[in-house]
């Protein structure tokens, strides 16, 4: 009797260990599958319509990824309180700007942006899910700027975010990322809200919002970059006046290039700040240029090996519209290699791969490389940007952006 319970014990045991080693393999086995045939397309275009089907098929239905959501992530998330729904939403805001700039291009993709949109409003132009923080305000850009958007339409729910920042940053200040930490301020939203406050004041006429918008890029430039190197930190402690986070971490330096540059976009040509601002663009692409790998690849942080698929495609843009105010030639050589990496980084199923999960709070890095929806979503934006200029110098003077790939 003994002997029959003890082996009953020991099978489970097995049993248990068996599944136990399965579970900790499957995500690296999966990883090795999806990668056999990576970045093997036949020509750019297969490239796109791969990527284009992807995303289509994530804006229908935004699942969780299961290489993105690993267990250790998810754990993270639970721990740090950070609600699930909010991090599809911001993978959809994401998507959101990639997908309306298909309209010509790929109308599949284009419709199922626009069907995303109407999902997330009432019959009356508000949020069905009212948005609660800072950083929910990449949603509303990316809805508020969708091209052919009713802008009387949604009204009611851009008003209900310029409120929400206004409230957090008050008259004269400027917004958190997070109201239970009042005095830090991160990278992150800059890129999150700046866009949205330029746009909101373009579209509105409200032009509080537009210095509201310049206000956090200055105190940005101001005390959240190195003093030598040029590279923001993934935060500073308004108090203390030390960083949060590291100097040069990809995510940091794409947010900032990204709130620059949309911010830029909706300035008014005769506002002053338009010079100032293209100054520190400037700067602030040469100092990146200095950062590329020779493989076309941006490094998760400057002294790392690891890459960033989402960040290199987000400055790519960046230094493409630096070219455009500067006409330097330099830049264009970092654009052809990081497209060309992109495309050898995307898996057959259009899933743009080598990138780095949301971070869950400053100075948090993960150390494994995973498809996600911010780096499909910024890579399409990238090809859509790059390659949509009917006359730019990678079709008139190095052929097109697929003679380059092949």
């Amino acid at each position: 009797m003994h002997e029959q319970l003890l082996i009953a014990v020991l099978i489970l045991l097995l049993v248990f260990c068996l599944l136990a080693g399965g579970a900790l393999a499957l995500p690296a086995a999966r990883r090795w599958i999806g990668r056999r045939t990576i970045g093997a397309f036949s020509d750019a275009a297969s490239w796109r319509g791969a990527m284009e089907r992807k995303a289509a098929a994530l804006l229908h239905h935004m699942p969780a990824f299961l290489e993105e959501d690993m267990p250790a992530f998810l754990f993270t998330l639970e721990r740090n309180g950070v609600d699930h729904e909010k991090m599809l939403r911001r993978r959809a805001a994401k998507l959101l700007l990639a997908a309306g700039l298909y309209a010509d291009q790929n109308p599949a993709l284009f419709d199922a942006g626009r069907e995303y949109i109407a999902s997330l409003l009432t019959q009356n132009g508000e949020w069905k899910i009212p948005l609660e923080q800072a950083d929910d305000a990449l949603l509303a850009y990316a809805v508020l700027s969708f091209p052919g958007t009713d802008l009387y339409l949604v009204r009611p729910a851009m008003e209900q975010t310029a409120r929400l920042l206004q409230s957090l940053a008050g008259e004269e200040d400027t917004i958190p990322s997070d109201s239970r930490n009042p005095d830090i301020r991160l990278a992150q939203t800059v890129g999150d809200v700046c866009p949205f406050l330029s746009a909101y004041a373009a579209a509105y006429g409200e032009p509080f919002y537009l210095n509201l918008a310049m206000r956090q890029i200055n105190e940005y430039l101001l005390n959240g970059m190195h003093p030598v190197q040029g590279l923001p930190a993934q935060g500073f402690d308004r108090k203390s006046g030390l960083p949060v986070g590291a100097f040069g971490w990809s995510s940091a330096c794409a947010a900032v290039a990204f709130g620059m540059m949309e911010t830029y976009r909706h300035l008014p040509r005769e506002d002053a700040r338009r010079v100032k601002l293209s100054i520190h663009s400037r700067l602030f692409a040469d100092r990146l240029c200095v950062l590329w790998g020779n493989d076309g690849s941006f490094p998760r942080l400057p002294s790392s090996s690891l890459l960033d698929t989402e960040a290199s495609a987000v400055l790519a843009v960046f230094l493409w519209d630096a070219y455009h105010k500067t006409q330097d030639e330099k830049y264009l050589n970092c654009i052809r290699r990081t497209m060309e990496n992109l495309r050898m980084r995307t898996r057959k199923n259009g899933l743009v791969d080598f990138a780095q999960p949301e971070s869950l709070r400053p100075g948090f890095y993960w150390d494994t490389e995973v498809p996600t929806a911010g780096a499909l979503a910024a890579t399409l934006y990238a090809v859509a940007k790059i390659e949509g200029e009917k006359e730019g110098p990678i079709r008139m003077n190095a052929g097109s952006l697929e003679e380059t790939m092949k």
